[in-house]
Protein backbone atom coordinates (compact mmCIF):
# COMPACT_ATOMS: atom_id res chain seq x y z
CA UNK A 1 0.00 0.00 0.00
CA UNK A 2 1.65 3.44 -0.91
CA UNK A 3 2.19 5.53 1.75
CA UNK A 4 0.61 9.25 1.93
CA UNK A 5 4.40 10.61 1.09
CA UNK A 6 4.30 8.58 -2.68
CA UNK A 7 0.79 10.03 -2.64
CA UNK A 8 1.43 13.15 -2.23
CA UNK A 9 4.35 12.67 -5.20
CA UNK A 10 2.20 10.92 -7.23
CA UNK A 11 -1.38 13.58 -6.93
CA UNK A 12 0.20 16.89 -5.71
CA UNK A 13 -1.17 18.59 -2.66
CA UNK A 14 -5.06 19.21 -3.33
CA UNK A 15 -4.36 22.43 -1.19
CA UNK A 16 -2.27 23.82 -3.68
CA UNK A 17 -2.98 24.20 -7.63
CA UNK A 18 -2.72 20.98 -9.51
CA UNK A 19 0.80 20.15 -11.11
CA UNK A 20 1.13 20.68 -14.89
CA UNK A 21 2.03 17.36 -16.57
CA UNK A 22 0.94 14.15 -17.49
CA UNK A 23 -1.05 12.25 -14.69
CA UNK A 24 0.14 8.94 -14.12
CA UNK A 25 0.08 7.22 -10.99
CA UNK A 26 -1.39 3.87 -12.07
CA UNK A 27 2.12 1.72 -12.82
CA UNK A 28 2.98 2.94 -8.70
CA UNK A 29 -0.27 1.84 -7.05
CA UNK A 30 -1.44 -1.93 -5.49
CA UNK A 31 -4.21 -3.74 -7.02
CA UNK A 32 -6.82 -6.38 -5.83
CA UNK A 33 -9.06 -7.48 -7.73
CA UNK A 34 -11.78 -9.71 -6.99
CA UNK A 35 -14.24 -12.05 -8.88
CA UNK A 36 -15.04 -15.63 -8.56
CA UNK A 37 -14.87 -15.89 -12.65
CA UNK A 38 -11.35 -17.16 -13.92
CA UNK A 39 -12.20 -15.43 -17.15
CA UNK A 40 -13.43 -12.18 -15.25
CA UNK A 41 -10.17 -12.01 -13.49
CA UNK A 42 -7.88 -12.50 -16.13
CA UNK A 43 -9.68 -9.44 -17.97
CA UNK A 44 -9.97 -7.00 -15.32
CA UNK A 45 -5.93 -7.72 -14.85
CA UNK A 46 -5.37 -7.35 -18.42
CA UNK A 47 -7.38 -3.66 -18.40
CA UNK A 48 -5.05 -2.86 -15.56
CA UNK A 49 -2.53 -4.14 -17.15
CA UNK A 50 -3.38 -2.19 -20.37
CA UNK A 51 -3.20 1.38 -18.81
CA UNK A 52 -0.19 0.75 -17.09
CA UNK A 53 -0.96 -0.76 -13.86
CA UNK A 54 1.68 -3.53 -12.72
CA UNK A 55 1.31 -4.39 -8.72
CA UNK A 56 -2.08 -6.55 -9.20
CA UNK A 57 -3.64 -9.81 -7.02
CA UNK A 58 -6.03 -11.41 -7.37
CA UNK A 59 -8.70 -13.26 -5.15
CA UNK A 60 -11.26 -15.76 -6.27
CA UNK A 61 -14.01 -15.98 -3.48
CA UNK A 62 -15.38 -13.61 -0.77
CA UNK A 63 -13.48 -15.88 1.74
CA UNK A 64 -9.75 -15.67 -0.36
CA UNK A 65 -10.84 -11.77 -0.54
CA UNK A 66 -11.02 -11.18 3.24
CA UNK A 67 -7.93 -12.99 4.16
CA UNK A 68 -5.52 -11.76 1.21
CA UNK A 69 -7.22 -8.06 2.30
CA UNK A 70 -6.02 -8.97 6.06
CA UNK A 71 -2.70 -10.09 5.17
CA UNK A 72 -1.82 -7.00 3.11
CA UNK A 73 -3.66 -3.67 1.95
CA UNK A 74 -4.00 -2.29 -1.89
CA UNK A 75 -4.14 1.12 -2.93
CA UNK A 76 -7.73 -0.21 -5.22
CA UNK A 77 -9.97 -2.71 -4.93
CA UNK A 78 -12.14 -3.53 -8.30
CA UNK A 79 -14.77 -5.79 -6.85
CA UNK A 80 -17.23 -7.89 -8.80
CA UNK A 81 -21.11 -7.31 -7.38
CA UNK A 82 -21.70 -11.36 -7.60
CA UNK A 83 -19.70 -13.62 -5.64
CA UNK A 84 -21.30 -16.42 -6.07
CA UNK A 85 -22.31 -18.67 -3.15
CA UNK A 86 -25.09 -15.97 -2.46
CA UNK A 87 -22.84 -13.55 -1.74
CA UNK A 88 -21.97 -10.03 -2.96
CA UNK A 89 -19.68 -7.11 -2.92
CA UNK A 90 -21.68 -5.06 -1.05
CA UNK A 91 -21.61 -7.28 1.75
CA UNK A 92 -17.93 -7.86 1.02
CA UNK A 93 -17.45 -3.93 1.45
CA UNK A 94 -20.07 -3.63 4.53
CA UNK A 95 -17.94 -6.54 6.43
CA UNK A 96 -14.60 -4.76 5.68
CA UNK A 97 -15.37 -1.26 6.42
CA UNK A 98 -17.44 -2.06 9.65
CA UNK A 99 -14.64 -4.27 10.61
CA UNK A 100 -12.04 -1.86 10.13
CA UNK A 101 -10.07 -4.05 7.71
CA UNK A 102 -10.11 -1.62 5.03
CA UNK A 103 -9.66 2.41 5.87
CA UNK A 104 -11.45 4.95 4.31
CA UNK A 105 -8.40 6.04 2.31
CA UNK A 106 -8.38 2.57 0.11
CA UNK A 107 -11.13 3.08 -3.23
CA UNK A 108 -13.28 0.59 -3.82
CA UNK A 109 -14.87 0.22 -7.25
CA UNK A 110 -17.40 -2.18 -7.80
CA UNK A 111 -17.78 -4.07 -11.00
CA UNK A 112 -21.20 -5.02 -12.28
CA UNK A 113 -23.27 -5.67 -15.45
CA UNK A 114 -26.63 -4.78 -13.60
CA UNK A 115 -27.45 -1.66 -15.19
CA UNK A 116 -29.98 -0.84 -12.41
CA UNK A 117 -27.49 -1.15 -9.56
CA UNK A 118 -26.65 2.36 -8.61
CA UNK A 119 -30.67 2.69 -7.36
CA UNK A 120 -29.48 -0.40 -5.47
CA UNK A 121 -26.08 1.32 -3.59
CA UNK A 122 -27.79 4.75 -3.49
CA UNK A 123 -29.77 3.14 -0.51
CA UNK A 124 -26.99 2.24 1.25
CA UNK A 125 -25.09 3.76 4.27
CA UNK A 126 -21.66 1.92 3.22
CA UNK A 127 -21.42 2.66 -0.75
CA UNK A 128 -18.40 1.96 -3.30
CA UNK A 129 -16.18 4.76 -4.18
CA UNK A 130 -17.78 4.44 -7.59
CA UNK A 131 -18.82 1.31 -10.08
CA UNK A 132 -18.30 0.34 -13.60
CA UNK A 133 -20.81 -1.52 -15.64
CA UNK A 134 -19.00 -4.61 -17.73
CA UNK A 135 -17.87 -4.27 -20.09
CA UNK A 136 -15.41 -1.55 -20.14
CA UNK A 137 -11.80 -0.14 -21.56
CA UNK A 138 -8.91 0.79 -20.15
CA UNK A 139 -9.56 4.58 -20.79
CA UNK A 140 -12.93 3.99 -19.26
CA UNK A 141 -11.09 2.61 -15.61
CA UNK A 142 -8.29 5.14 -16.17
CA UNK A 143 -11.06 7.84 -15.72
CA UNK A 144 -13.04 6.88 -12.89
CA UNK A 145 -10.09 5.47 -10.89
CA UNK A 146 -8.35 9.34 -11.38
CA UNK A 147 -11.69 11.47 -10.57
CA UNK A 148 -11.69 8.54 -7.25
CA UNK A 149 -8.30 8.65 -6.67
CA UNK A 150 -7.52 12.72 -6.69
CA UNK A 151 -11.20 12.77 -4.22
CA UNK A 152 -8.70 10.04 -1.60
CA UNK A 153 -6.46 12.73 -1.72
CA UNK A 154 -8.17 15.42 -1.30
CA UNK A 155 -9.51 13.85 1.98
CA UNK A 156 -6.63 12.33 2.93
CA UNK A 157 -5.82 14.41 6.31
CA UNK A 158 -9.06 14.32 7.38
CA UNK A 159 -9.63 10.21 6.97
CA UNK A 160 -5.84 9.93 9.03
CA UNK A 161 -7.28 12.21 11.91
CA UNK A 162 -10.20 10.78 12.44
CA UNK A 163 -8.51 7.12 12.24
CA UNK A 164 -6.53 9.28 15.01
CA UNK A 165 -9.22 9.74 16.76
CA UNK A 166 -9.10 13.35 16.59
CA UNK A 167 -12.39 14.19 15.92
CA UNK A 168 -12.39 18.03 16.74
CA UNK A 169 -9.37 18.60 14.53
CA UNK A 170 -11.05 16.30 11.47
CA UNK A 171 -14.23 18.38 11.95
CA UNK A 172 -11.62 21.65 11.63
CA UNK A 173 -10.08 19.81 8.52
CA UNK A 174 -13.43 19.71 6.81
CA UNK A 175 -14.59 23.33 7.63
CA UNK A 176 -10.94 24.35 6.00
CA UNK A 177 -10.94 22.49 3.10
CA UNK A 178 -15.19 23.73 2.23
CA UNK A 179 -13.39 26.68 0.66
CA UNK A 180 -11.17 25.22 -1.47
CA UNK A 181 -12.19 25.89 -5.01
CA UNK A 182 -11.88 21.69 -5.77
CA UNK A 183 -14.60 21.71 -2.52
CA UNK A 184 -17.17 21.81 -5.31
CA UNK A 185 -16.92 18.33 -6.69
CA UNK A 186 -17.22 16.91 -2.72
CA UNK A 187 -20.45 18.88 -1.49
CA UNK A 188 -22.07 16.05 -0.02
CA UNK A 189 -19.27 14.28 0.68
CA UNK A 190 -17.60 17.16 2.93
CA UNK A 191 -21.59 17.55 4.92
CA UNK A 192 -21.68 13.65 4.89
CA UNK A 193 -18.17 13.35 6.65
CA UNK A 194 -18.94 16.53 8.83
CA UNK A 195 -22.32 15.50 10.21
CA UNK A 196 -20.90 11.66 10.76
CA UNK A 197 -17.71 12.77 12.61
CA UNK A 198 -19.78 15.11 14.92
CA UNK A 199 -21.90 12.14 15.43
CA UNK A 200 -18.62 10.26 16.64
CA UNK A 201 -17.42 13.02 18.66
CA UNK A 202 -21.18 12.88 20.58
CA UNK A 203 -21.83 16.44 19.31
CA UNK A 204 -25.52 15.19 18.34
CA UNK A 205 -27.50 18.45 18.38
CA UNK A 206 -25.02 19.60 15.89
CA UNK A 207 -25.31 16.29 13.56
CA UNK A 208 -28.92 16.78 13.88
CA UNK A 209 -29.15 19.94 12.48
CA UNK A 210 -26.24 19.09 9.79
CA UNK A 211 -29.07 15.96 9.29
CA UNK A 212 -31.59 18.16 8.53
CA UNK A 213 -29.73 20.31 6.16
CA UNK A 214 -28.64 17.65 3.95
CA UNK A 215 -32.09 16.44 3.80
CA UNK A 216 -33.38 20.03 2.93
CA UNK A 217 -31.49 19.37 -0.03
CA UNK A 218 -32.49 15.66 -1.09
CA UNK A 219 -34.61 12.92 1.03
CA UNK A 220 -31.14 10.58 1.05
CA UNK A 221 -32.13 7.22 2.96
CA UNK A 222 -28.54 7.78 4.56
CA UNK A 223 -28.90 10.66 5.90
CA UNK A 224 -32.65 9.97 7.13
CA UNK A 225 -30.94 6.63 9.03
CA UNK A 226 -27.96 8.64 10.59
CA UNK A 227 -30.68 11.32 12.02
CA UNK A 228 -32.76 8.19 13.21
CA UNK A 229 -29.23 7.00 14.62
CA UNK A 230 -28.67 10.55 16.70
CA UNK A 231 -32.17 10.54 17.99
CA UNK A 232 -31.03 6.98 19.39
CA UNK A 233 -27.95 7.99 20.77
CA UNK A 234 -30.07 11.02 22.95
CA UNK A 235 -32.61 8.35 24.04
CA UNK A 236 -35.31 9.86 21.94
CA UNK A 237 -36.86 6.39 20.54
CA UNK A 238 -40.11 7.36 19.32
CA UNK A 239 -38.52 9.81 16.83
CA UNK A 240 -35.17 7.25 16.11
CA UNK A 241 -38.67 4.91 15.07
CA UNK A 242 -40.76 7.39 12.95
CA UNK A 243 -37.43 8.26 10.89
CA UNK A 244 -36.03 4.72 10.38
CA UNK A 245 -39.58 3.49 9.42
CA UNK A 246 -39.55 5.89 6.74
CA UNK A 247 -36.18 5.04 5.14
CA UNK A 248 -37.82 1.45 5.53
CA UNK A 249 -40.62 2.65 3.59
CA UNK A 250 -38.74 4.71 0.80
CA UNK A 251 -35.52 2.44 0.20
CA UNK A 252 -36.76 -1.44 1.17
CA UNK A 253 -33.57 -2.87 0.45
CA UNK A 254 -31.29 -0.85 2.79
CA UNK A 255 -30.97 -3.38 4.55
CA UNK A 256 -28.83 -1.74 7.33
CA UNK A 257 -31.98 0.52 8.14
CA UNK A 258 -33.94 -2.65 9.38
CA UNK A 259 -30.32 -3.38 11.66
CA UNK A 260 -30.67 -0.07 13.20
CA UNK A 261 -35.14 -0.23 13.92
CA UNK A 262 -34.31 -3.79 15.38
CA UNK A 263 -31.56 -1.89 17.74
CA UNK A 264 -34.13 0.56 18.32
CA UNK A 265 -37.09 -1.82 19.17
CA UNK A 266 -35.18 -3.49 21.48
CA UNK A 267 -34.02 -0.61 23.43
CA UNK A 268 -37.72 0.10 23.28
CA UNK A 269 -38.33 -3.44 25.04
CA UNK A 270 -39.96 -4.34 21.70
CA UNK A 271 -38.74 -7.80 20.70
CA UNK A 272 -41.72 -8.64 18.76
CA UNK A 273 -41.11 -5.90 16.23
CA UNK A 274 -37.40 -6.39 16.51
CA UNK A 275 -37.69 -10.44 15.23
CA UNK A 276 -39.96 -9.31 12.81
CA UNK A 277 -37.73 -6.26 11.16
CA UNK A 278 -34.85 -8.60 11.53
CA UNK A 279 -36.58 -11.91 10.06
CA UNK A 280 -37.68 -9.70 6.71
CA UNK A 281 -34.08 -8.52 5.97
CA UNK A 282 -32.72 -11.89 6.79
CA UNK A 283 -34.47 -13.57 4.48
CA UNK A 284 -33.62 -11.33 1.86
CA UNK A 285 -29.54 -11.23 2.73
CA UNK A 286 -29.41 -15.25 3.51
CA UNK A 287 -26.00 -14.98 3.89
CA UNK A 288 -25.48 -12.34 5.98
CA UNK A 289 -24.68 -14.36 9.05
CA UNK A 290 -24.07 -11.19 11.33
CA UNK A 291 -27.33 -9.98 11.27
CA UNK A 292 -28.51 -13.76 11.75
CA UNK A 293 -26.36 -13.38 14.93
CA UNK A 294 -28.44 -10.56 15.86
CA UNK A 295 -31.39 -12.40 14.82
CA UNK A 296 -30.79 -15.59 16.93
CA UNK A 297 -30.44 -13.06 20.22
CA UNK A 298 -33.91 -10.84 19.28
CA UNK A 299 -35.72 -14.35 18.97
CA UNK A 300 -34.59 -15.35 22.08
CA UNK A 301 -35.04 -12.03 24.11
CA UNK A 302 -39.02 -12.37 22.34
CA UNK A 303 -39.26 -15.80 23.94
CA UNK A 304 -39.10 -17.88 20.07
CA UNK A 305 -36.30 -20.12 21.57
CA UNK A 306 -37.42 -22.33 18.48
CA UNK A 307 -35.91 -19.78 16.32
CA UNK A 308 -33.30 -18.43 18.00
CA UNK A 309 -31.98 -22.11 18.27
CA UNK A 310 -32.57 -22.80 14.08
CA UNK A 311 -31.03 -19.65 13.02
CA UNK A 312 -27.96 -20.04 15.16
CA UNK A 313 -27.59 -23.78 13.98
CA UNK A 314 -27.90 -22.43 10.83
CA UNK A 315 -24.79 -19.85 11.30
CA UNK A 316 -22.73 -22.76 12.94
CA UNK A 317 -23.23 -24.77 9.82
CA UNK A 318 -23.11 -22.36 7.38
CA UNK A 319 -20.83 -19.57 7.92
CA UNK A 320 -17.47 -19.75 6.26
CA UNK A 321 -16.20 -16.96 6.75
CA UNK A 322 -16.92 -15.33 10.10
CA UNK A 323 -15.14 -17.36 13.49
CA UNK A 324 -17.18 -19.18 15.23
CA UNK A 325 -16.56 -17.52 18.24
CA UNK A 326 -17.33 -18.55 22.34
CA UNK A 327 -20.14 -15.97 22.02
CA UNK A 328 -22.18 -18.11 19.56
CA UNK A 329 -22.12 -21.15 21.34
CA UNK A 330 -23.07 -19.33 24.59
CA UNK A 331 -25.72 -18.14 22.90
CA UNK A 332 -27.28 -20.91 21.32
CA UNK A 333 -26.65 -23.01 24.73
CA UNK A 334 -28.51 -20.33 26.31
CA UNK A 335 -31.08 -20.59 24.08
CA UNK A 336 -31.17 -24.14 24.44
CA UNK A 337 -31.58 -24.02 28.03
CA UNK A 338 -34.61 -21.79 27.75
CA UNK A 339 -36.29 -24.15 25.64
CA UNK A 340 -36.09 -27.02 27.88
CA UNK A 341 -32.89 -28.82 26.39
CA UNK A 342 -30.26 -29.06 28.77
CA UNK A 343 -28.83 -32.06 27.39
CA UNK A 344 -28.36 -30.42 23.79
CA UNK A 345 -26.91 -27.21 25.65
CA UNK A 346 -24.53 -29.03 27.20
CA UNK A 347 -23.19 -30.66 24.46
CA UNK A 348 -23.06 -27.64 22.86
CA UNK A 349 -20.71 -25.98 25.30
CA UNK A 350 -18.79 -28.96 25.57
CA UNK A 351 -17.76 -28.31 22.26
CA UNK A 352 -16.02 -24.73 22.66
CA UNK A 353 -12.59 -25.45 21.91
CA UNK A 354 -10.15 -25.86 25.19
CA UNK A 355 -7.84 -23.20 23.78
CA UNK A 356 -11.06 -20.62 22.76
CA UNK A 357 -12.37 -21.20 26.12
CA UNK A 358 -8.59 -20.37 27.94
CA UNK A 359 -7.90 -17.64 25.71
CA UNK A 360 -11.83 -15.73 26.59
CA UNK A 361 -12.57 -12.96 28.55
CA UNK A 362 -13.47 -13.69 32.01
CA UNK A 363 -16.73 -12.46 31.74
CA UNK A 364 -17.12 -15.19 29.12
CA UNK A 365 -15.75 -17.51 31.34
CA UNK A 366 -18.28 -16.87 34.24
CA UNK A 367 -21.15 -17.09 31.18
CA UNK A 368 -19.94 -20.32 30.74
CA UNK A 369 -19.64 -21.41 34.22
CA UNK A 370 -22.83 -20.53 34.85
CA UNK A 371 -24.84 -22.20 31.45
CA UNK A 372 -22.87 -25.49 32.51
CA UNK A 373 -24.08 -24.83 36.40
CA UNK A 374 -27.76 -24.66 34.54
CA UNK A 375 -26.95 -27.83 32.55
CA UNK A 376 -25.45 -29.91 35.56
CA UNK A 377 -28.65 -28.80 38.06
CA UNK A 378 -29.64 -32.68 38.83
CA UNK A 379 -26.48 -33.06 40.03
CA UNK A 380 -23.91 -33.07 43.19
CA UNK A 381 -21.50 -31.43 40.49
CA UNK A 382 -23.32 -28.84 39.40
CA UNK A 383 -23.92 -27.74 42.94
CA UNK A 384 -20.54 -27.79 43.40
CA UNK A 385 -20.09 -25.85 40.36
CA UNK A 386 -22.97 -22.97 41.33
CA UNK A 387 -21.27 -22.93 44.93
CA UNK A 388 -17.65 -22.04 43.75
CA UNK A 389 -18.99 -18.91 41.21
CA UNK A 390 -21.44 -17.54 43.69
CA UNK A 391 -18.24 -16.37 45.92
CA UNK A 392 -17.36 -14.61 42.75
CA UNK A 393 -20.30 -13.36 41.47
CA UNK A 394 -21.72 -11.66 44.82
CA UNK A 395 -18.65 -9.70 44.92
CA UNK A 396 -19.08 -8.66 41.45
CA UNK A 397 -19.54 -4.84 41.34
CA UNK A 398 -21.28 -4.31 37.58
CA UNK A 399 -21.81 -7.25 35.09
CA UNK A 400 -22.48 -6.72 31.87
CA UNK A 401 -26.46 -7.28 30.58
CA UNK A 402 -25.87 -10.81 29.26
CA UNK A 403 -23.57 -11.90 32.05
CA UNK A 404 -26.38 -10.73 34.92
CA UNK A 405 -29.08 -12.28 32.98
CA UNK A 406 -27.09 -15.55 32.82
CA UNK A 407 -26.58 -14.90 36.78
CA UNK A 408 -30.06 -14.48 37.39
CA UNK A 409 -30.97 -17.71 35.76
CA UNK A 410 -28.47 -20.24 37.41
CA UNK A 411 -29.28 -18.13 40.71
CA UNK A 412 -33.13 -18.98 40.42
CA UNK A 413 -32.46 -22.56 39.18
CA UNK A 414 -30.68 -23.19 42.38
CA UNK A 415 -33.45 -21.18 44.49
CA UNK A 416 -30.59 -18.29 45.17
CA UNK A 417 -33.23 -15.80 44.89
CA UNK A 418 -30.92 -13.40 47.28
CA UNK A 419 -28.45 -13.56 44.43
CA UNK A 420 -30.48 -13.36 41.54
CA UNK A 421 -32.33 -10.20 43.46
CA UNK A 422 -28.82 -8.51 43.96
CA UNK A 423 -27.64 -8.46 40.18
CA UNK A 424 -31.10 -7.86 39.16
CA UNK A 425 -30.55 -4.39 41.22
CA UNK A 426 -27.23 -3.79 39.86
CA UNK A 427 -28.77 -3.79 36.21
CA UNK A 428 -31.85 -2.35 36.74
CA UNK A 429 -29.76 0.61 38.26
CA UNK A 430 -27.32 0.26 35.56
CA UNK A 431 -29.57 0.18 32.50
CA UNK A 432 -33.16 2.27 32.73
CA UNK A 433 -33.56 1.52 28.96
CA UNK A 434 -36.96 -0.90 28.51
CA UNK A 435 -34.98 -3.55 26.68
CA UNK A 436 -33.11 -4.70 29.46
CA UNK A 437 -35.98 -4.29 32.03
CA UNK A 438 -37.76 -7.14 29.86
CA UNK A 439 -35.38 -9.13 29.19
CA UNK A 440 -34.84 -9.60 33.34
CA UNK A 441 -38.38 -9.88 33.45
CA UNK A 442 -38.40 -12.15 31.27
CA UNK A 443 -36.04 -14.27 33.19
CA UNK A 444 -37.88 -14.21 36.12
CA UNK A 445 -41.32 -14.73 34.53
CA UNK A 446 -39.52 -18.41 33.13
CA UNK A 447 -39.41 -19.19 36.52
CA UNK A 448 -42.83 -17.80 37.70
CA UNK A 449 -41.36 -15.14 39.76
CA UNK A 450 -42.87 -12.28 37.46
CA UNK A 451 -44.33 -10.23 40.32
CA UNK A 452 -41.69 -10.48 43.01
CA UNK A 453 -39.85 -8.72 40.25
CA UNK A 454 -42.03 -6.35 39.64
CA UNK A 455 -41.98 -5.65 43.40
CA UNK A 456 -38.19 -5.27 43.31
CA UNK A 457 -38.38 -2.91 40.56
CA UNK A 458 -40.90 -0.75 42.74
CA UNK A 459 -38.14 -0.54 45.33
CA UNK A 460 -35.23 0.03 42.75
CA UNK A 461 -37.67 2.88 41.25
CA UNK A 462 -38.47 4.32 44.36
CA UNK A 463 -34.47 4.75 45.48
CA UNK A 464 -33.61 5.76 42.21
CA UNK A 465 -36.57 9.01 42.90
Amino acid sequence: MLSDSSLFDLFGDSRKPAQSGTFNPFAELHYLVIDDMDAARQSLKNTIQAMGGFHIDVAHSYTDAASRLRKQLPDVILCDYILGSGRDGQQLLEQLRRNDVIPESIAFIMVTTESGYEQVVSAAELIPDDYITKPFTPEMLRNRMERILRKKIFFRHYYNMKAEGRLDDAVAELDMISGFAKAKAYRIELMRYRTETLVAAQRYDDAIDRYREILDIHPFPWAKAGLARVFKLKHQLDEARNEIDEVIKIAPNYFEAYDLKANICCEMGDFAEAQETLSRAAAQTPRNYVRKRTLSNVAALNGDFETAISVMNEVLTHDKIGDISIQDRLTLGRASIENGACMAARTVLEEIPENQLKAAAEDEKTDYECLMAICESDSEAGRTRFERLRLNLMQKTSPGVDLGLDVIRVALVYVDVQLADKVATRLLEDNEDNGTVNAILSVYRNKDKEWHFRDLQEVVASRNK
